[in-house]
């Protein structure tokens, strides 16, 4: 079974109407184009709400069935708690809560694709660094396939994501994250081995 981890990447919000961003939908347009090519199924990672009625991957599910996806070919990760999902949240709750299949609604686990990477990573040009990097800190191999989607970003973006719209911002807030990141990976690196030493 071939898959596609597709990262999510916000809502759009004009007034109470709520829809994927234009960055999430370059991303989805690329899974599509991919599962064509290789009959792979979409796994729609867990995302966030962001004051709307549902999940990111739902709006997701949504646009891959208006664009007459096969609900067969897409499965939904299941987003858990309150708290706002990072990136790193994205795959380990994947990881620890699995994805639904749908219609059926039944659960189904891809860990082992997942921390083999047998799979093909799709991400916004935003995220894929950092997505790079979160996977290196969780000792995930590197997915086989790695797809880049770009898209410009409107005034609609909902507001804990307004720095998408601009490229300055968008650049100084993913180095502050790739940074803290990157410590963190060293630390724990050297942590283990000072364990292995003692």
């Amino acid at each position: 079974m071939k898959i596609i981890l597709v990262i999510p990447d916000g809502l759009s919000q004009n007034n109470l109407d709520f829809k994927i961003s234009k960055t999430y939908q370059s991303a989805l347009d690329l899974s599509i184009k991919e599962s064509k090519l290789t009959s792979a199924i979409i796994c729609l990672l867990p995302g966030n709400k962001f004051g709307s009625s549902n999940f990111e991957q739902f709006w997701a599910l949504n646009y891959l069935i208006n664009k007459n996806i096969k609900p067969e070919l897409i499965f939904i990760g299941e987003s858990m708690g309150k708290k706002y999902l990072t990136t790193r949240d994205n795959f380990l709750m994947a990881i620890k809560y699995g994805f639904r299949t749908y219609p059926e609604n039944k659960k189904i686990f891809l860990n082992e694709k997942i921390i083999k990477g047998e799979y093909t990573l799709i991400s916004s040009h935003l995220h894929i660094d950092r997505a790079l990097l979160i996977l290196n800190a969780n000792s995930f191999k590197k997915p086989h396939q790695i797809l880049v989607s770009y898209s410009n970003e409107d005034h609609f973006i909902t507001k804990r994501l307004f720095y998408y719209q601009f490229p300055t911002i968008r650049m100084i807030y993913e180095c502050f994250l790739m940074t803290r990141l990157f410590f963190e990976i060293k630390l724990k690196f050297f942590l283990k081995k000072l364990k292995i030493i003692n």
